[in-house]
Formats: structure tokens, sequence, C-alpha cells
């Protein structure tokens, strides 16, 4: 080779001496051992989460008996925008996390044998909470505690540093996962503090599940401490307190519970105490005691399958925590009954009669509500005036997203295109399966696409708690669509092509041991109306609302994209 510089091949298995001789018979030698080639190469992790910012060294392992040299050795990332690689000395590499998304770090050896590690990349850790914060132990006690870090951020367990305040009273050992070993080793008090790699810690507080109750005179309402479980030896120990037992008295319970009764209007403040002195609070407001009850009707005709939103009032100045709000309903094959934020109820239509809805209160007042449902007949034609929103100058492959954003908004749920995307949407890059992660990146024109059950699972993130749920309908006819939800004013996201294309194979691919075949053109779009001879669509891919489609072009496309949709009730 050029200069002062010679290429060693391995030919065989064994050892041979390399040697170098000068003019003047000066030598100099080196001892090679051979061993053999690899016929695989694993790496120390085949996936892991990162949060933004964060580092992570891995490495390589070749099978027993064979060897590939450190030097040799080829690292490279799919996406350096989301991970970042650097090699290091021996056979580790740097992975540090640049940005959300998820990326394949690729090694590859000198015989072209190659092992891959999917990294997925969440936002920075804001906060980190251990799952307990007073533990009481007995010398020579052992206890396990462990952190979680807030929805939607992560800090890989290996980058966790845990620490005491003082280990001649208590010392704390790294365990598998987010877990840490403590052990009581002599009386007194000690601090155990977790600490992510971006500088946050977890902090030292008890807190109760409410900060603040209203409640009507004579009702009783249960509150918990929420850094006890239940399940610690300190549960026993809590100590609760009322500031005015003229208004509100508090009554220990089981485990970490605690009962508030009533007793007079005005204001008390309810006080939780933990053995080493830590305090959690609650304001509560007592008003007077509701002499009636009314709901925002009494009589109401639905369709079937129809959504009505039911809600009730009590007498001025009067007051029934909804918590204690009691909805039933006569007959649940007609009518069911769902209780939902504040003093509202959810009513859906299952089937053709009658049935009366009540709602009770605490004290024992009710107030009632006769349903009738009926088949509706469907009319000629049906329109919702949905929200509009265009895909095409920022998320030119984020028609799923789009659509989905346009169906929250007419449901009163205002959330940004790229709050959904960038908070409730799994992505993967390729190879992904459609049906567990959107591929790619919405905002790209390489994005791929997904399917129903990606967006259900964003959605039921979103949604939890609140008013509406997410269902996933699968082999519904388009008909029936219309009749059951567009005439109930439901739109309705669905899997179609673009511009009702007939769909056919493009790509095959492995994901996770599943072939998955890749149909385009694959598009979504929210279905919101139709006339005798189209179905009518807020399409993202165009820039005004109602776009008209015929009937036989929307069943060929729907069928082909496997007849999927969503609705949100």
């Amino acid at each position: 080779m050029s200069k002062n510089k010679a290429k060693i091949t391995a030919k065989g298995e064994g050892t041979a001496t390399i040697t170098v001789k000068t003019y003047n018979g000066k030598t100099a030698s080196c001892k090679v051992t051979v061993k053999g080639a690899p016929s695989k190469v694993n790496l120390s992790k085949t996936s892991l989460k990162l949060g933004v910012g964060e580092s992570l060294t891995i490495e390589e392992i070749t099978n027993k008996g064979t060897y590939a040299n450190a030097d040799n050795l080829k690292w490279s990332s799919s996406d350096s925008n989301v991970v970042a690689v650097v090699k290091q000395s021996s056979n580790k590499a740097k992975l540090t996390a640049k940005g959300k998304g998820t990326a394949a770090v690729t090694l590859k050896l000198y015989n072209g044998t190659t092992a891959n590690c999917t990294v997925t990349v969440m936002e920075e850790p804001s906060k980190v909470t251990l799952k307990n914060t007073d533990i009481v132990l007995g010398k020579g006690e052992t206890y396990i505690i462990s952190e979680t870090t807030n929805n939607g951020s992560y800090a890989n367990s290996d980058n966790l540093k845990w620490s005491s305040s003082n280990s001649k009273i208590v010392t704390v050992n790294k365990q598998s996962g987010n877990k840490a070993k403590i052990t009581a080793k002599g009386s007194g008090t000690a601090k155990i503090t977790v600490k992510l790699y971006n500088g946050k810690t977890a902090p030292s507080s008890v807190t109760l599940n409410e900060s603040k109750i209203t409640l009507g005179k004579g009702e009783n309402f249960t509150i918990f401490e929420k850094t006890n479980t239940g399940t610690y030896a300190n549960a026993d120990n809590l100590k609760w307190s009322s500031s005015n037992s003229k208004v509100a008295v508090v009554e220990k319970m089981s485990k970490n519970k605690a009962k508030i009764t009533a007793k007079g209007e005005g204001t008390a403040t309810i006080t939780v105490k933990t053995y080493n002195g830590k305090t959690a609070s609650c304001k509560v407001t007592v008003k007077a005691a509701p002499k009636s009850v009314k709901l925002s009707t009494t009589y109401k005709k639905l369709n079937l399958d129809a959504v009505f939103v039911i809600s009730e009032t009590t007498d001025s100045g009067s007051y029934a925590n909804r918590k204690n709000l009691k909805w039933s309903s006569s007959n649940n094959k007609v009518v069911e009954v769902k209780q939902i934020s504040s003093n509202k109820a959810k009513l859906i239509a299952k089937g053709v009669g009658s049935a009366t809805i009540t709602l009770k209160l605490y004290n024992g007042l009710s107030a009632s509500c006769k349903i009738t449902v009926e088949k509706m007949k469907m009319p000629k034609s049906k329109v919702i005036n949905a929200p509009f929103i265009s895909q095409l100058e920022k998320y030119p492959t984020g028609c799923e997203s789009v659509s989905t954003v346009m169906a929250l908004k007419y449901a009163g749920i205002n959330i940004s295109v790229d709050k959904f995307i960038d908070s409730y949407l799994p992505t993967r890059s390729f190879p992904f399966d459609p049906d567990k992660a959107f591929g790619g990146n919405p905002r790209s024109t390489h994005g791929f696409g997904c399917y129903s059950p990606v967006i259900k699972s964003a959605l039921d993130k979103l949604l939890k708690g609140g008013d509406y749920e997410a269902i996933r309908l699968s082999n519904v006819s388009l008909d029936t669509l219309c009749s059951k939800y567009i005439c109930n004013d439901i739109p309705v996201i669905i899997w179609a092509t673009m511009d009702m294309q007939k769909p056919y194979v493009l790509n095959t691919w492995v994901c996770d041991g599943k072939t998955i075949n890749w149909i385009v053109p694959e598009h979504c779009l929210l279905l919101v109306g139709y006339d005798e001879k189209n179905y009518i669509f807020n399409d993202p891919l165009k820039k005004s609302a109602k776009t008209y489609y015929s009937k036989a072009s929307v069943e060929t496309a729907y069928k082909g994209m496997k007849s999927q949709a969503i609705v949100l009730i």
C-alpha cells in the first residue's frame, strides 16, 4: 500500500506473525490471531426508548468463537435527525436522541453481516415522580420503589441516577427497569432521589385527588391521598382534619381514603398529614341541599343510533356534586345512559321503543325524561357542515391526522393537527405495521400512512376521561354509515383512495414477523353526507369542503381499503 502501510487479510483460523524489515535489517513484528468469520452479530439492545437530548451506549456481540475487529465496525442511523450514532472505543457506539420519531441504528460487519436496534425518541421529560413518596421501614427491611416520567415523555432506565441523603439510614441500589431497592440500615429519616439525564428530579410531596370540591349540605364525598395507593405501611398513620367541623367533617376510612360530610353552608379546608409532616389540603365549599332538580328536557324523540346530551340543574344556591349523581335507564336496550363531564349524561339510542331516563341526587330527589326511539326513514340527501382543513401545505401525507382533527373540531374538541401528530399519533420508520403506527412522517412527502387501529389508539389517549369515545367500525357498508351516523349528524372518518382511484398492492414487506401488503393510493377522508348519486366528503387533499364522489367509485375504494371507519360518539 502507500507510504508506510500494509494491508493484512485474514485467510484462515490460527495465528501468524506479520514482520516488517527495513533496508538495513531492522525488524518489527505483530502477532495476528484469526478466528472464524462471524455468521451473525447481535446488539446489546434491539429496541429502546430515549427522551430528546438523552444518550446511551450500545455494543455489538458476535457469535462464540468468531471475531470482527472493532476498527472495521460500521455504525449508521436511518434518520440522523431522530438519532445520531457515533462510534466509540472497542465494539461500542454512542446514540444521542436528536428529535421525536423512530429510527433504526444499524451495525455492519466487514463481511456484510448486520444487526439493528429500533430507537423511539419521545419528548424530553419535564418532570419525574416516584410511586411512593413516604415509606416507613423497620431496620433491615427492604422495599422496591419505582419512578415514572410525565405523559408522553421518556428517560431510559439505564440513565436513571438513584441516591440516598443518608446511607447510614437507607441505602438505594438500582434494579432492572425503572426500579430501585431501598434497604433500611438504621433509625432516622433519609431522602431517596431519582435524577434523570436532563437533571429533573422527583419531588417529595403528598397530594390529594381533589384540590377543591363543592358539596350540598348533607352530601358525602370520598377523598384519597394519591401518593399512597393503600398498600404501604404509612397508610394507617395518615392524619385527617377539618378547619371547620360545622361546615365539613372528615372521617378516616380504610387505607388511604377519608369520607367528607357536608354539615353546613360555608367553606372548610380538609388536610391530610403524613407521619413525617408532609401535608396536602382540599378546599370544601358547602352550599344548600337542593330542594328540586330538573333535566334539560322532559321528553325527546330520537332516531335509532342517535346520540343526545342531557343535563341537570338544581335550584339556585344549592348543589349536588356530579360524582354523586346517579343516572339510569328503564330500558338499556332502547336507550343507554353514560355520565360525562360536569352535570351531563350522554344518551345513545340503541333500539326502537321507549325508555325513561332518571337522575337521582344524593338526598333522594329525582327527575325524569321520557325518550322515544324511532327508526328514521332516510332522506334522499343529507350534508353535515363539519369544519374543513386542507393537508396540502403542511401535511402532504397526513390525511389520517387531518381528517381526524376535522371530526374532533366538529365534536367541539379544539385541537390542532400539529398537536395531534406530536402528542398522540404513533409513528415508526420503515418497515412499519400500518395497524400499529404511521409509517414515516406525515409532514413529509415520503411518509406512508396508517390504518384505523392507529387512529383509534391515538383517539383513546386523547379522549380519555372526556365526553366522547372513538368507535372503530369494520366491514360496515357505506349505506349503513349514512343511515346510522350521517343522518344523526355524526361525520365518519373513512379509509379509501385518492380521488377514489381503483386500489392495488404496490409494496410488500415484513414487519415484526407480519407480512404487510401496502395498498395504494391510500387516503383518509371525512364522510359528511350523501345524495342520490354521490357520497360527500371533506377531502383534505382538496382546497375546500364538500367534494362529491360517485357512489360506485367510493364503494370500490372503500372496500379495497378493507372497509375501515371511525366515529366519535
